[in-house]
C-alpha cells in the first residue's frame, strides 16, 4: 500500500466542447474520445446557497452531453469557494454535487489535490458500469 498522501501524477486533458454526436454509438468502446469527469468551479458569497449553482451546473452538463452520451461523464464535481472569511464552511448544509471550499482554509493545495483524487476514484469506480453496460448490451443481442 502506498503511504498516505504519497506524490503521484494525474493527467488530464481539457476540451472545448464535447465530441460530435456522430460518435456517441462508440461511447462505451471508446471511452477516451469522451470526457470522462467534469469539474466545475464557482466562487459566491459564504451566505449564498449552493443549491442554484448546483442546479445550473447540472443543466450546463445536461446541454453540452446530451443523452446519447450517457453515461458520460462519469463523475462531476462542483467546487464551491467561498469569498469572504466570515462564514463557517462546516455550518453550510452539504449539497449533493457541490464541495464547499472554505476562504479560511489554510492549506488549499493539499485539499484540492485530495479533491482531484476523489474525483479521480469515481471516474475509475464507475468503469464497472460500463462493463456491465457492454455485457447488458452484448447478452441483448447474442440472448445471453
Amino acid at each position: 500500500m502506498p503511504a498516505p498522501l504519497a506524490t503521484g501524477a494525474i493527467q488530464l486533458a481539457y476540451v472545448t466542447r464535447p465530441p460530435p454526436v456522430s460518435q456517441a454509438p462508440l461511447a462505451v468502446f471508446r471511452p477516451s474520445a469522451f470526457p470522462l469527469g467534469v469539474l466545475g468551479i464557482s466562487s459566491v458569497p459564504c451566505k449564498h446557497p449552493p443549491e442554484a449553482l448546483v442546479g445550473e451546473f447540472n443543466a450546463s452538463i445536461a446541454r453540452a452531453f446530451p443523452p446519447e452520451f450517457a453515461p458520460f461523464p462519469l463523475a462531476r464535481n462542483l467546487f464551491v469557494f467561498e469569498e469572504q472569511e466570515e462564514g463557517d464552511a462546516s455550518a453550510a448544509p452539504a449539497v449533493p454535487g457541490s464541495i464547499i471550499i472554505p476562504a479560511v482554509m489554510g492549506n488549499k493545495k493539499l485539499y484540492l489535490g485530495q479533491l482531484l483524487a476523489d474525483l479521480c476514484s469515481s471516474i475509475v469506480g464507475e468503469f464497472t458500469g460500463l462493463v456491465r453496460l457492454i455485457l447488458d448490451h452484448r447478452c441483448t443481442h447474442n440472448g445471453c
